[in-house]
C-alpha cells in the first residue's frame, strides 16, 4: 500500500478502461484517431499536457480555458502562457488555446 495521504484517482467513463487495467496488471494507454500517436495520461477532466515552447524546451503543465475533451484539444494546437495566481506567493505557468 502506497503512505497515507496520497490523493486517490478518480475513474472517468473515459478513463476507466486505463484503472481497470491497472488492476489486472496491465498498462493501457490511449492511441489518437487521426494521428495514431499513443498519448497517456487518460485524464480528459485535468489534462496534464507536454507543452513544446518556440525556444525548444518542453514542459508539463494544464491547459486552461478550452473544453476539456479530444476534439477542442488537438496534438499540436497553438497555445498561449496564461499567468495564474494560486496565492499570495505562487503564480503557476499554464496554457491556454491562442484566439483567432
Amino acid at each position: 500500500m502506497l503512505e497515507p495521504g496520497r490523493a486517490k484517482p478518480v475513474p472517468t467513463p473515459e478513463t476507466q478502461h486505463f484503472w481497470d487495467g491497472a488492476k489486472a496488471g496491465e498498462l493501457l494507454l490511449q492511441r489518437c484517431d487521426e494521428c495514431a500517436k499513443i498519448y497517456f495520461p487518460p485524464r480528459p477532466e485535468a489534462f496534464i499536457a507536454v507543452v513544446e515552447l518556440d525556444e525548444g524546451p518542453r514542459m508539463m503543465t494544464n491547459i486552461i480555458d478550452c473544453p476539456q475533451t479530444p476534439e477542442a484539444l488537438e496534438l499540436d494546437m497553438k497555445l498561449e502562457v496564461a499567468f495564474v495566481p494560486m496565492d499570495d506567493s505562487i503564480t503557476l505557468p499554464l496554457f491556454r488555446p491562442v484566439k483567432g
